[in-house]
């Protein structure tokens, strides 16, 4: 066939004839030295040949410089085609030149060992103490011994498709009769991206183990990096068991269904972190990540996220509506004059407050879900050009303020917001406002300050004259004024 290399036609002659050879560990240690270190994972473990049963470990990939056309194909289950479409498969290039995609090709096959091709083997970490630890009091509550839900036919056959595929891998072992069961978890089958997830409903379990308190990074400074022009998104194929679990706490994670109860087999606590090609994105300008839409200029919020949200109903409890603010408060770097609009459901959880849906309080709740669909687009910060800072100082309740750039977008300067900030001020903070205002006139020479009426200050005048209550919710909750 002919094909464009380069913008130059080439006559290439494609060897499809003999598509692989089988050959034994002593022929490649004498013929490709380090033969091991360009091996390639296959999904066929075993298969038979004229002289019987035979084990594969691998596929090595070499180039054929001579060779005869034939009328063969490439049989559609053959384990070097799926090798390479998972790869295809896993890269999204459409914005790369020839040149970069190349370069991610050769990237992917020198670091190759770190994906997972199939789905019934992983690899085993090497130098990092990575062991999940499950602490509960005894006596175990007896909620936490939990039966199996009900499902319906096709997801009984879900269930027992993943449940079988775990046993194949070895990651779970079936509890026999003699067995103790103390602790038992429901599973259920979810949907993401139009395949079924087996997950634990852990509900329950969580609240008697103590909780980890590892910190976590800071969402806000996670999304700033990926302020790129290309973004790569990679992910863990079957993660949650990849997760290396100490044997004593192995029984607090045995889960329930029709078919019996299994826990994880120890196993699992050696299995290495591998990458599944099917999950990763390369090369790409835009793409979703912890919860919004991300490209290499704005942050934008995930519309899928929010949806499942608005089709809820108005809280009916304190609990619910605090998980509602909570997450619209996730948001709250997208939404102008946040604090002004929770202002009332942040008041309706504070103790001693009689739980009741206001029209004032309904028509807040309202808002804030128009806000979460139609919020504004953040810009990312772009250091090396100046700023415009829009900020209230005559309240002396609370702060506001929403910082401002004028970038490049499309090949036009246009001015966007970068986040919206605001938050009550704290009882000491308040009472000595004045020396706060006095001691910024010291980066006067490091701006131009202009003053702005009120009403024509609306992106940062609304944020801090309606300043967030002070309670417990309030991330900035301030115990010193609680007291007063």
């Amino acid at each position: 066939m002919t094909v464009c290399i380069d913008n130059a036609q080439h006559l290439l002659i494609i060897e499809n004839g003999a598509h692989c050879s089988i050959v034994a560990r002593d022929y490649l240690d004498n013929y490709f030295p380090n033969w091991e270190k360009q091996l390639f994972p296959t999904k066929a473990k075993n298969f038979k040949s004229s002289s019987g049963k035979m084990t594969s470990i691998g596929i090595i990939i070499k180039e054929i410089h001579k060779g005869v056309l034939t009328g063969d194909r490439l049989p559609e289950d053959d384990p070097l085609e799926d090798l390479l479409n998972e790869f295809r498969k896993g890269l999204f290039r459409t914005t790369l030149t020839s040149k970069q995609d190349l370069s991610f090709l050769k990237i992917l096959r020198k670091n190759r060992l770190a994906f997972a091709i199939g789905e019934e083997t992983l690899g085993k970490i090497r130098g990092h103490d990575m062991e999940q630890y499950l602490e509960v009091e005894r006596p175990y509550p007896p909620m936490l011994r939990r039966p199996s839900y009900q499902e319906s036919l096709g997801t009984r056959k879900e269930i027992e498709k993943h449940i079988n595929q775990l046993l194949d891998m070895d990651f779970i072992r079936k509890i026999g009769y003699n067995d103790i069961v103390d602790i038992t978890t429901p599973v259920l089958i979810t949907y993401h991206d139009g395949k079924s997830r087996l997950c634990g409903d852990f509900r329950a379990l969580n609240n008697y183990t103590k909780d980890d308190r590892y910190p976590l990074p800071r969402m806000p400074h996670a999304l700033e990096k990926l302020a790129k022009k290309y973004i790569i998104k990679m992910d863990c194929m079957k993660g949650f068991h990849q997760n290396g679990v100490r044997p004593n706490s192995m029984k607090l994670l045995r889960i329930i269904c029709h078919m019996g109860i299994y826990e994880v087999l120890s196993k699992c606590t050696p299995i290495n972190l591998e990458i599944s090609l099917k999950k990763c994105n390369f090369g790409q300008q835009e793409l979703l990540a912890l919860g919004h839409k991300v490209s290499g200029l704005s942050l934008a919020i995930d519309q899928n996220k929010v949806a499942a949200v608005l089709q809820k109903p108005v809280p009916k409890n304190i609990k619910e509506m605090q998980s509602f603010l909570g997450f619209a408060s996730y948001y709250r770097n997208h939404i102008k004059d946040f604090c002004h609009i929770t202002s009332s459901l942040y008041k309706l959880c504070s103790k001693d407050v009689v739980f009741e849906i206001t029209k004032e309080r309904r028509d807040a709740y309202d808002r804030i879900k128009d806000e979460l669909t139609n919020s504004a687009v953040l810009i990312f910060t772009a250091f090396q050009l100046p700023f415009k800072l829009y900020i209230d100082s005559a309240c002396s309740q609370g702060l506001g303020a929403a910082p401002h750039q004028r970038q490049i977008v499309d090949g036009e300067p246009r001015e966007g917001v970068i986040c919206y900030i605001s938050r009550q001020l704290k009882y000491a903070e308040a009472r000595h406002i004045l020396r706060w205002k006095i001691a910024i006139q010291d980066y006067g020479g490091n701006m131009t300050i202009i003053y702005k009426e009120g009403r024509s200050h609306t992106n940062a005048d609304g944020l801090n004259r309606w300043p967030l209550d002070n309670v417990k919710s309030n991330p900035d909750y301030d115990p010193e004024v609680a007291a007063k």
